[in-house]
C-alpha cells in the first residue's frame, strides 16, 4: 500500500502543529518562530489531476517496447517527461492567506527548555514558537493557539484568514489573550464535544492540565506566573496536577463526560468531567486541592516507557497510545490499571496517531514513515508516505477527510489524498465509464467481425438442416416408392399374362393389343 502525495504547502518557516479548517481547504500552521501562518490550498485540492493513460496507449506502448529500435527515443522521452517534472516543481503554489505574529514576543519559562528530550524540538523551547493550534470546533470562528511561554490566544477566523498581523498593532485578530496561563509552555490543546459545554483543554511541560470555559475567557489584567498560582484563572474551570511531565495528547469518550492524557512520565491520566461539569454549574470551588477535584483524577500503572500519542479505537472500546520504543499500548476502556495488549514492531517512537476506521490507524514515526497498521488482530497493512528520514510529529485530517496532512522537521505540510481510504464513489464511477467507453471503442471492430462470424455460422448451420431435410425426404420417398413397386409386383403377380416393368408400368397382353388394333 503506498499513498498518493499531492504538492507540499511550503511555510516559512518549521511548522510545529497544524490544524485544517472543518469545512474549507484552509490550515492554520503554528511555526517554530512563534508566529502562526494560515495557508489556502484549494489551489492544490482541486488541481486537476493528470490524465490516465487509456488501454490503446498502454497497448502501443507494449507494441513499441517489443520493436528493436526503440531505446534511444525511450530515453528521450524520459528526459524529457523529467524535465517537465522539474519545471513543474520549480513552480510552487503561493497559499500563504496571512502571517500572524502572536506569540513572537512570549519569553520561553525555563522549564520549557528541559522538558522534551528530543534535541529535534530545541529550537522550539529554546525560542519563542507557536506549538499549537486548534480550529473551534463547533463553528470554526475561532482559532486557539499556544505558545511556549504559557500564552493561550483565540483569534477570529476571518480576520487571520484575510490580514497579517505584526506584534504592536492596532488592528488585530485576536479576540482575547491569556498571558501565563500556564506557568510552562502549553504543548497540546484539545476541545471537548458541545455536549460538554465545549471546554477547552490545555496541557503543558510539567504535566498540568487545565479546562476552560472559552465563553468566560477575556482580557483579563496581565499577571506574573505567580499570580496565577495564587489565584484562579479568569476563564479557568479546574485545574489536574496528576502528571508530573509532559502532556502529549488528549482524547476523551463521545459524550465528552470522560477525559483520557498521555503523559511522557509513562503514565495515562483519567478525569471524570461529569463530576467537575456538574459542580461548575453549582459555582462550587474547583481548585486543584479541593476533593471533587482529586477523586474525578486517576491514573495508571507506570508503563515504564514514555506515552507520546493516544487514540481511541474499536467503538471506544479500546484507546491506543503510541510509546518511546516503538510499542503501541493498548487499554481496555474501564480498566485503567494495566494495559491490556501490546503490538510491538516499529522500529523508533511513535509521536503520532490517526484514527482511519475502528480498526484500522495510521502511525507517524520517528524514522519519517507514515504505517497503516490493523489493531487486533495486529497487522502492519503498508506504508503511506515517509518523510525523508524526519521524525513525523503530527497527523491531522482536511475538510471532508479529503486530505491527510502531516509535519516534520522542514518547512513543508505534506498532503497525501485520503481517497485510498475513503473512496471517491464520483471518480471511481467516471473512470470506470470512461474505461466502459474505451473498451467499446477498441473491441466494436471485434465485435463486428465476431456478429459476422456468428451469422456466417447460423447461415451455414440453417443450410446444412436444408440438405439433411431433402435427403431425409428423398431417402423417405425412395422407401415409399419401393413400397407401391412391391405392391405393384404382388398385384401384377396375380393377373394371367400380365407384368410390369421395372417403372411400374403394367404390361398389355395379346387380346387386349388385338380389341385396341379393331
Amino acid at each position: 500500500m503506498a499513498g498518493v502525495a499531492v504538492d507540499p504547502i511550503t511555510c516559512s518557516d518549521q511548522p510545529l502543529c497544524i490544524s485544517f479548517h472543518p469545512t474549507r481547504d484552509i490550515v492554520a500552521a503554528g511555526l517554530v518562530d512563534g508566529t502562526l501562518e494560515v495557508h489556502d490550498f484549494s489551489s492544490i485540492a482541486n488541481k486537476p489531476k493528470p490524465p490516465k493513460p487509456s488501454k490503446k496507449m498502454q497497448l502501443d506502448s507494449d507494441s513499441d517496447d517489443d520493436s528493436d529500435t526503440d531505446e534511444l527515443p525511450k530515453a528521450k522521452i524520459t528526459s524529457n517527461a523529467v524535465e517537465a517534472n522539474s519545471d513543474s516543481d520549480s513552480e510552487e503554489e503561493d497559499t500563504i492567506q496571512s502571517t500572524l505574529e502572536i506569540h513572537t514576543a512570549e519569553k520561553p519559562s525555563s522549564s520549557s527548555t528541559s522538558a522534551h528530550g528530543s534535541a529535534s524540538l530545541g529550537k522550539a523551547t529554546q525560542n519563542p514558537s507557536c506549538r499549537a493550534v486548534l480550529f473551534d470546533s463547533v463553528d470554526a470562528t475561532q482559532i486557539y493557539t499556544c505558545g511556549n511561554g504559557g500564552g493561550l490566544c483565540a483569534l477570529d477566523t476571518e480576520l487571520a484568514c484575510s490580514m497579517s498581523y505584526t506584534h504592536g498593532d492596532a488592528k488585530t485578530p485576536i479576540l482575547w489573550r491569556m498571558e501565563n496561563s500556564h506557568k510552562t509552555g502549553i504543548n497540546k490543546v484539545f476541545q471537548l464535544p458541545p455536549s460538554a459545554s465545549s471546554l477547552l483543554v490545555t496541557g503543558d511541560d510539567e504535566g498540568v492540565v487545565k479546562l476552560w470555559d472559552t465563553r468566560m475567557c477575556g482580557n483579563a489584567p496581565k499577571k506574573s506566573g505567580f499570580d496565577n498560582c495564587m489565584t484562579k484563572q479568569k476563564g479557568c474551570v479546574t485545574t489536574f496536577s496528576s502528571n508530573n511531565d509532559y502532556i502529549s495528547g488528549f482524547e476523551c469518550d463521545a459524550d465528552g463526560t470522560t477525559l483520557l492524557a498521555s503523559s511522557a512520565d509513562c503514565t495515562l491520566s483519567i478525569f471524570d468531567i461529569r463530576k467537575i461539569s456538574n459542580a461548575y454549574k453549582k459555582g462550587r470551588d474547583l481548585t486543584s486541592t479541593t476533593t471533587t477535584v482529586t477523586e474525578s483524577a486517576k491514573r495508571s500503572d507506570d508503563q515504564e516507557d514514555e506515552l507520546l500519542s493516544i487514540c481511541t479505537m474499536k467503538r471506544g472500546k479500546k484507546v491506543v497510545c503510541g510509546t518511546q520504543d516503538g510499542v503501541l499500548a493498548i487499554w481496555s476502556w474501564g480498566t485503567w490499571g494495566d494495559i491490556s495488549d501490546r503490538f510491538p514492531g516499529h522500529p523508533h517512537s511513535i509521536d503520532a496517531l490517526l484514527k482511519v476506521d475502528e480498526d484500522t490507524m495510521l502511525t507517524g514515526c520517528s524514522d519519517g514513515l507514515v504505517r497503516v497498521v490493523q489493531i487486533q488482530p495486529d497487522k502492519l497493512l503498508g506504508v503511506l508516505g515517509d518523510h525523508d528520514g524526519f521524525p513525523v510529529e503530527s497527523l491531522s485530517y482536511s475538510a471532508e477527510k479529503r486530505f491527510i496532512g502531516s509535519v516534520s522537521h522542514d518547512c513543508l505540510v505534506r498532503l497525501w489524498d485520503a481517497k485510498i481510504f475513503f473512496g471517491d464513489s464520483d471518480d471511481e464511477d467516471d473512470e470506470e465509464e470512461e474505461d466502459g467507453k474505451e473498451s467499446a471503442m477498441d473491441t466494436g471492430a471485434t465485435t463486428t467481425t465476431a456478429a459476422a462470424a456468428a451469422k456466417k455460422s447460423r447461415n451455414d448451420a440453417e443450410s446444412d438442416d436444408e440438405w439433411e431435410d431433402m435427403d431425409e425426404d428423398e431417402n423417405m420417398k425412395d422407401s415409399g416408392d419401393s413400397d407401391d413397386d412391391s405392391d405393384d409386383s404382388d398385384d401384377d403377380s396375380d393377373d394371367s399374362g400380365g407384368g410390369t416393368n421395372r417403372m411400374g408400368r403394367k404390361f398389355k397382353t395379346d387380346s387386349e393389343k388385338f380389341f385396341e388394333d379393331l
